[in-house]
């Protein structure tokens, strides 16, 4: 942080937030593997900004050094940085086209009361259902599964010449 700036940042603080005055200082100790116990202690920031429908929200100001981003979670590690810091990505930020295919696909199982996995047997319209809401959310299963069957053949090696025939002729409902 350059300390320029509202909350120790460059950029101007919006007309909404406040910055606390006075730092919470962070002390805490931890240790890697099995080395040393090391001590840490330094301030970490709290920036305060005005809801919509009344009330205030606490906000962390990074204190990683260069960043103070506003940020409602610090994660650990040699010290308390936000997420951006630690280059941290979410588990659907790192799926392929078949893994999210797969995902989708159990979510619109979830969604008709099936068990999860493309493997599992359909089951049947839950009560209540309309029809063609079934036969939609059925279809989108479908080529959910296919999309991630394909996918994870090719990701196993499993598509030589014989098993690409008999994939291509079979139907594709979309």
């Amino acid at each position: 942080m350059c300390g320029l700036g509202p909350g120790g940042c460059c950029a101007p603080a919006p007309a909404n937030c406040r910055t606390n005055a006075a730092p919470r200082q962070s002390g805490y100790r931890h240790q890697r593997g099995d080395g040393e116990w090391k001590s840490e202690n330094y301030p970490v920031r709290v920036e305060w900004t005005g809801c919509t429908f009344g009330g205030r929200r606490a906000w962390f100001l990074c204190p990683a050094q260069g960043c103070g981003r506003r940020v409602a979670i610090l994660y650990s590690g040699g010290i308390f940085a936000c997420r951006h810091c630690y280059k941290l990505a979410y588990a659907c930020q790192r799926e392929n086209a078949d893994d999210r295919a797969m995902r989708r696909a159990d979510n619109v199982r979830q969604q008709l009361g099936w068990g999860a996995g493309i493997a599992n047997p359909k089951g049947g319209k839950p009560k209540g259902m309309h029809w063609a809401t079934f036969a939609r959310l059925s279809a989108k299963q479908d080529a959910f599964a296919w999309v991630a069957t394909v996918g994870s053949a090719r990701r196993l090696g499993l598509l030589n010449g014989r098993l690409a025939r008999l994939i291509d002729d079979l139907p594709r409902e979309h």
